[in-house]
């Protein structure tokens, strides 16, 4: 069998290997904007295979075809600047990232995401979502005490961006004018000091956005009206931590005669 153990030896025994005709490859796998999986397959002898497909275990299925019985191999998930050197040609996340079973009449190329937020008084709920239209979703909590929704919906398009590769063109929804205002700025870089925003700003957004202008994530932040797109309301449902299964089935049949939310 395939041995899937990184090998710890001396570098003469990968060559004697090769002459033996056995291989060490290194197989890395990553989830791509565009909502696929990208595989790479390499050997210290140069020979590089690499292709994409359509979920995570087709990939490592493709991978793993070119593994003979007497070779050795290891692999893992890779991303950012990594794994723009493995695929130049296919954009691939920047972080690691849950996939989201968007219906077909949503997606499409993954360079849009809405984001959202929302406090529940009742509970205290307090949550944040982003999910771009591949199928991509970032969400997270956080206290309700002591967050407010327009901060919510900043941290919102922080994080959404960190999805993103440098230099990569994005779209991103929001409904808080507030926040994508602030958004705008530092990304724009008018805003060079923590110092210098209000007090209902995230630290954790605030460094998340410089470092989206560092990476220079050319991000078009726009206004929606909430629940006006069909995206933004599977991130408004994720946001708020409700079931969101009859919002896909409703979807996946296509337009309603009203836009109002069932």
């Amino acid at each position: 069998m395939a041995v899937g153990k990184r090998p710890r030896f001396p570098k003469t025994r990968h060559v004697i290997r090769h002459w033996l005709g056995m291989h060490s490859w290194r197989i890395s796998i990553a989830g791509t904007v565009a909502g696929g999986w990208a595989w790479h397959v390499s050997c210290r002898c140069r020979q590089v295979h690499r292709g994409l497909e359509v979920t995570e275990n087709d990939a490592h299925a493709e991978a793993l075809r070119l593994v003979a019985v007497r070779d050795e191999y290891r692999y893992g998930q890779v991303y950012g600047t990594h794994g723009s050197h493995l695929w130049p040609k296919t954009p691939v996340l920047h972080v690691p990232a849950e996939a989201f079973p968007l219906p077909d009449p949503l997606r499409g190329t993954g360079s849009v995401v809405a984001c959202d937020a929302s406090i529940r008084k009742s509970d205290e709920h307090a949550g944040w979502a982003a999910i771009t239209d591949a199928g991509w979703m970032l969400s997270g909590t956080v206290d309700g005490a002591t967050e407010n929704v327009t901060g919510l919906e900043l941290l919102a398009i922080a994080q959404a961006l960190r999805l993103y590769p440098d230099r990569h063109p994005v779209d991103v929804w929001s409904d808080n004018v507030d926040a994508l205002n602030m958004a705008r700025r530092i990304l724009a870089g008018r805003v060079r000091r923590f110092v210098q925003c209000p007090a209902w700003v995230p630290y954790e957004a605030y460094v998340l956005l410089r470092k989206a202008s560092d990476r220079q994530v050319n991000a078009r932040i726009s206004y929606v009206r909430s629940k006006a797109t069909p995206l933004h309301r599977v991130a408004d449902r994720l946001a708020r931590a409700l079931p969101y299964e009859h919002l896909l089935a409703e979807l996946a049949a296509g337009p309603t005669s009203s836009g109002e939310e069932r």
